[in-house]
């Protein structure tokens, strides 16, 4: 039997921010993405005005009054 070390280093450096790849997916996506997961909300969004998606500092606000740990990853503002 033969065994293969690799420095962990060697991943470290390839890995891939998986998080930012849904943020940036589901904003290039959004009128697909509220469709097929939330289609009663996308009949009520107007598309013909710009989604503005707000950065979590922006919004941390409206998750620190709820109780317990919420965590909003992506919050946009629709018309």
């Amino acid at each position: 039997m033969q065994l293969v070390w690799e420095k962990p280093d060697v991943y470290k450096l390839s890995q891939v921010n998986q998080d930012n790849l849904w943020k940036k997916l589901i904003a290039d996506l959004f009128e697909d993405f509220l469709l097929f997961f939330l289609p009663e909300l996308h009949a009520e969004v107007n598309f013909s005005k710009q989604v503005e998606f707000l950065q979590q500092e922006l919004f941390k606000e409206i998750i620190e009054h709820r109780q317990g740990r919420k965590i909003a990853d992506q919050i946009a503002k629709v018309h």
